[in-house]
């Protein structure tokens, strides 16, 4: 008898699995296929030279709708690129890929579009040759003006660095490589008449030149350049009786070249009067410009007198970099020779329609009067009227809401992190579940038949 039990028991542990394994099946998610497979690899170079090689993936989040913004997301592997200098706290790197999207789009018989994705890392302050961490995570969009399927198809990537603000003294000696711009050069060659002063040793803090020193000159024609990277600069010098006019001129190297500017400033002159005295105005800012595009600029002062021309130092001024104005410290990477760029399917559908909400249930009041009562809104005080007999007749139109259908599938075909369709083959959750129903039903009668078998058994016996 305990062995029969056991074996009934058993019977409806099975079962019941069986019930729970395809309940589960339902309930969870069939797994995503989004990264079986390998990340592409991207070779990176500055200029002519490679700088190393790195991992990357795009996506493409789904649904995308009509009207509604399709991402695309670049993830990219660590990576890193030495500093070209020393800078202070503020400077940032900008990577930008670039992907070509088709089907879609018709513009200016145009039948693709360029889409960036963007990502920037601020820097803190970094020295020459630290090794700097790019962005990782990139982002783009634009809007699907219609429904189709999208062919995005991966580009190149671009790091671009800007740095800082950042003061170049007039005796900087630049950076550890010869293309570092950021060093002030005292011409014509040889000579020019320049002689390095001290301006703080014997002097109050506030009465001090940046550095403790100065270049000065009294030759006419006499030149000082500074070539920088970014988007403004400062020049600062002495104002006193002794200096004269200085010529500036500004040339931006981004092309197509905007025109040079130009300038003069008369350092004699301090709040708009003529200086008269022995006083020395040291660390003034005689000229400056900003909102210049992002690059390589050059700056030139020139002795426009026989008078002294003093230079001081200049500040650098930077701004965000621009996805279409490459820096001079520009990284592209491209991808391997080994890999094959997939082209990444999205559909597009029309933008969802939600459900409509579950009208209140329509409720008709029918109040029968009783005969002989008079029905008012307020009872007299003195008289007991009797309650009326209410009939109450709901009328209920329940409204079950459509529902919706998933209105995009995005399966790629090999390609980015979209996900895939569930495998065909793969049993349903229901079909356990009804096979699991049998297999406790047939248990169940099984054992009451076994047990009516014994019953008769035993009477024959008798």
């Amino acid at each position: 008898m305990f062995r029969r039990g056991t074996g009934l028991r058993r019977s409806l542990v099975v079962s019941t699995l069986g019930l729970i394994w395809g309940a589960l099946l339902v309930a969870s998610p069939p797994p995503s296929a989004a990264d079986d497979y390998e990340p592409y690899l991207y070779d990176c170079h500055k200029g002519e030279g490679p700088v190393g090689r790195v991992s990357v993936t795009v996506a493409v989040p789904g649904p995308v709708y009509v009207d509604r913004p399709l991402v695309v997301k670049w993830k990219l592997g660590s990576f890193k690129l030495a500093s070209p200098g020393d800078f202070p706290k503020g400077g940032h790197f900008l990577a930008t890929a670039t992907s070509k999207i088709t089907g879609l789009w018709e513009e200016n018989s145009r039948t693709y579009l360029t889409l960036p994705s963007l990502g920037r890392r601020d820097l803190s302050v970094i020295k020459a040759d630290d090794q700097i961490e790019i962005p990782q995570d990139l982002s783009g969009q634009v809007t699907a003006p219609k429904g189709g399927t999208a062919d995005i198809i991966p580009g190149d990537i671009s790091v671009d660095f800007a740095p800082a603000e950042r003061l170049i003294n007039d005796s900087d000696p630049g950076g550890p490589s010869s293309d570092d711009p950021h060093v002030v050069r005292f011409g014509p060659s040889p000579g020019g008449g320049w002689t390095q002063e001290a301006r703080g040793q014997d002097r109050e803090p506030d009465d001090r030149a940046y550095g403790n020193d100065i270049h000065e000159t009294k030759t006419r024609g006499a030149t000082a350049t500074v070539e920088f990277i970014g988007t403004g600069i400062e020049y600062f010098g002495e104002r006193a009786k002794g200096v004269g006019a200085v010529d500036v001129s500004l040339e931006t190297q981004a092309e197509p070249k905007p025109p040079v500017i130009t300038d003069t400033v008369n350092a004699s002159i301090y709040n708009g009067q003529p200086i008269t005295g022995d006083t020395v105005y040291v660390k003034q800012s005689l000229w400056s410009k900003t909102n210049l595009p992002y690059g390589k600029h050059i700056l030139t002062l020139k002795n426009a007198s026989d008078n002294a021309m003093r230079v001081d130092a200049f500040k650098v001024y930077s701004s965000t970099v621009a996805a279409d104005e490459p820096s001079p410290y520009r990284v592209v990477c491209k991808p391997a020779s080994e890999t094959v760029i997939r082209t990444l399917k999205v559909k597009v559908d029309r933008t969802p329609v939600s459900p409509s909400p579950t009208p209140t249930p329509t409720v008709t009041v029918t109040k029968t009067p009783t005969p002989g009562v008079t029905y008012t809104t307020t009872p007299p005080a003195s008289t007991a009227t009797p309650k009326p007999t209410l009939t109450v007749t709901a009328t209920v139109t329940p409204t079950r809401p459509t529902p919706t259908a998933p209105q995009v599938f995005v399966t790629p075909t090999g390609g980015a992190h979209t996900g895939e369709a569930p495998d065909e083959g793969r049993p349903s959750g229901m079909g356990l579940i009804s096979g699991g129903t049998a297999m406790l039903l047939g248990s169940v009668f099984g054992g009451v038949a076994l047990k009516r078998r014994r019953a008769a058994h035993v009477r024959g016996r008798r």
